[in-house]
């Protein structure tokens, strides 16, 4: 494989060989490299479960792939189809809007970001965490963003019911 690589990628890819496991964690656990590789694509944070399903998961887009050379911006794509709050977002990513944003940091003790294009939120100071179950480019976002200005949450209690 390391001979079939293309020139053009070269300067940032390369060719891995992982010997057989009896699963997936095993080989997460076993592999620091493979377990980089993954982390780099999944959308939370060094969860060995979600590390898990996020392994899986590009493994069975890759044997469903119809051509015999996907690339893997296509086996990317058909995971995040399958399960889209899983993958991270690859490319550009919509900002949350303005107004959004003034109330989201207008309620007291919650905080927020996007990462990988995902809102991941913090309540109390990490009492409480949580992360919306799509990403910022799906459609459900801008429901999502829709209710936060309809509803215009001051407080956590107002705003909990939204972020489920």
């Amino acid at each position: 494989m390391r001979q079939c690589k293309p020139a053009n990628i070269e300067a940032f890819s390369r060719v891995e060989y992982f010997s057989e496991v009896d699963t997936i964690n095993t080989r997460l656990l076993s592999g620091e490299d493979f377990r980089h590789a993954i982390a780099y694509l999944c959308a939370y944070s060094n969860s060995s479960d979600k590390l898990e399903f996020v392994a899986g998961l590009l493994m069975a887009a890759y044997q469903n792939t119809l051509q015999p050379k996907s690339n893997i911006m296509e086996i990317l794509e058909l995971a995040r189809k399958h399960n889209p709050s899983y993958i991270r977002v690859f490319g550009s990513i919509n900002p949350i809007s303005k107004a959004v944003k003034e109330i989201l940091n207008n309620i007291p003790d919650f905080d927020y970001d996007l990462d990988e294009g995902c809102l991941k939120w913090r309540y109390l100071n990490g009492l409480y965490i949580g992360q919306l179950s799509y990403d910022c480019n799906d459609t459900k976002f801008r429901k999502f963003e829709v209710l936060i200005l309809k509803e215009k949450p001051a407080c956590f209690d107002g705003l909990e019911g939204l972020l489920l």
